[in-house]
């Protein structure tokens, strides 16, 4: 499903990184992408079945 949005572009899934550890960041846990503001009504539906809790911009005022 991650790659399955019609106008989301670069979102993906952040787990099985490795951490300065060595263990590796959990699957299905952080996702990062571009702008949330160009989702279709089927990306927002496809975002909902991920359940996710929190939605943080990283972007800065230029």
């Amino acid at each position: 499903m991650l790659n399955q949005f019609d106008k989301l572009y670069n979102f993906r899934d952040i787990g099985g990184y490795k951490t300065k550890d060595g263990s590796h960041m959990k699957s299905g846990v952080l996702f990062r992408s571009d702008q949330l503001s160009k989702l279709s009504e089927s990306d927002i539906e496809k975002l909902k079945q991920l359940d996710i809790k929190l939605i943080c911009d990283l972007r800065t005022q230029i």
